[in-house]
């Protein structure tokens, strides 16, 4: 255990459910780290690690906080057994996970990744070409989900059979899964849509069993770890993860860039003028306000950390967010400063044995995007932060949508 003192235990029932915690997480997350860095958090009485070194180890520490103990979450019993989500290498710890990433990793090479370049690139250009210099658009709809969309649906194979637009209202719908049942109508909308997607991803597998190409599809179905392949069932939950995982998070990576564009003017010019510093630019994002705040484990055994004891069993959100502005690890953690010497060390693809298999991809979707925009626009402003509409997850930090001017 990192031998480290502070206060914990009981907070008097801080919430991370509100407006307020949605828009703007990170005065919470101060108060958390100084006062309770282990404690109790409400909805639900949910444990919550706060400080940098805290959430590393918990972590890396598979064998204290499982990932796999968290599968409630995505198969509640309301939900019937064929539409059970299974997120594949998300929610397995090792040796299970070892085995899964293995074969992903042999899937997702810098060739088949850099292949993706000139797709990136056209659809960075032609969806900016119908943007006009001094009109106002929603960011998301005109540009970061049909960009996103783009690449998710041809790295998983579903691009000639499915558009970007019919996969994000299925990704939406089971997004909103919980252990609590909701209302009939629901059920069916989520349970339909999750079977139209299997079918879309089952047709793929068959397609590349009878005629392999060269794609991410086939090098997956392809990998071998220990004279072991993937079979069609863990194949389409591979594919599944790589939506889950793609989409929305580097979306909002792209709307959290436009912010940062918005409020600080000396940055386009900055980037425009040196485009090496735009890796950094990407990475100080990631530590600023990252996709994915939060990550769900389960404690194997009772687990005692300042002086608190987390029982066997429990669930513990593990805040990535707030450590990667904990000022212990980054000086001026709430300023934006792309100069920083650390800055790599940020925890906004994870960290450990789960960070996160496609943040090359992520890097390079989000470069070319920025490289393109930087090209043809000199500036971009958006509507603050208070007047945007946050999205109401407790693991993700980002908005529903995001009115920009670019000129």
């Amino acid at each position: 255990m990192p031998e480290v003192t502070g206060a914990g235990g009981s907070t008097d029932a801080i919430r991370i459910d509100t407006p307020e915690y949605h828009h703007n997480p990170f005065p919470t997350y101060k108060l958390l780290r100084e006062q309770y860095p282990v404690c109790r958090v409400e909805p639900g009485g949910i444990w919550m690690i706060s400080r940098f070194e805290d959430v590393q180890f918990a972590l890396k520490r598979h064998d204290l906080f499982s990932s796999a103990g968290v599968e409630v979450m995505i198969k509640p019993d309301w939900i019937r057994e064929e539409c059970k989500r299974d997120l594949f290498v998300l929610l397995k710890d090792p040796p299970e996970h070892t085995r899964y990433r293995a074969m992903i990793n042999k899937a997702f090479v810098a060739r088949v990744i850099n292949a993706l370049q000139p797709l990136m690139l056209d659809n960075a250009q032609l969806l900016l070409q119908q943007i006009a210099a001094g009109e106002s658009v929603e960011f998301l709809g005109r540009f970061a989900y049909p960009y996103i969309g783009k690449v998710i649906t041809r790295i998983t194979g579903i691009d000639e059979e499915q558009d970007w637009e019919e996969m994000r209202v299925w990704l939406e719908l089971v997004e909103k899964i919980t252990p609590m049942r909701p209302d009939d109508d629901f059920i069916e909308r989520v349970e339909a849509a999750i079977l139209r997607q299997h079918s879309y991803f089952e047709a793929v597998i068959r397609d590349r069993r009878a005629s392999p190409r060269d794609d991410l599809v086939t090098r997956l179905m392809e990998a071998d770890v220990g004279g072991e392949r993937l079979t069609d069932l863990e194949m389409r939950n591979a594919l599944e993860l790589m939506v889950g995982a793609g989409f929305h998070t580097t979306t909002h990576l792209l709307t959290h860039a436009m912010m940062q564009l918005a409020r600080q003017p000396g940055l386009m010019p900055q980037l425009r003028a040196a485009p090496d510093l735009i890796p950094a630019f990407i990475d100080e994002l990631l530590r600023f306000d990252a996709p994915v705040h939060l990550a769900p484990r389960r404690t194997v055994q009772d687990v005692c950390m300042h002086g608190v004891r987390i029982p066997k069993g429990e669930m513990v959100m593990v805040a990535m967010g707030a450590a990667n502005r904990d000022p212990a690890a980054f000086p001026d953690p709430d300023n934006f400063d792309i100069t920083r010497p650390n800055l790599r060390q940020h925890m906004g693809f994870g960290y450990g044995d789960h960070t996160c298999i496609g943040s090359a991809l992520a890097r390079m979707e989000a470069r070319i995007a920025l490289q393109t925009i930087l090209a043809r626009f000199e500036r971009v402003s958006c509507a603050p932060d208070e007047e945007l509409h946050w999205v109401e997850t407790v693991t993700t930090h980002g908005v529903h949508s995001l009115p920009v001017t670019f000129q």
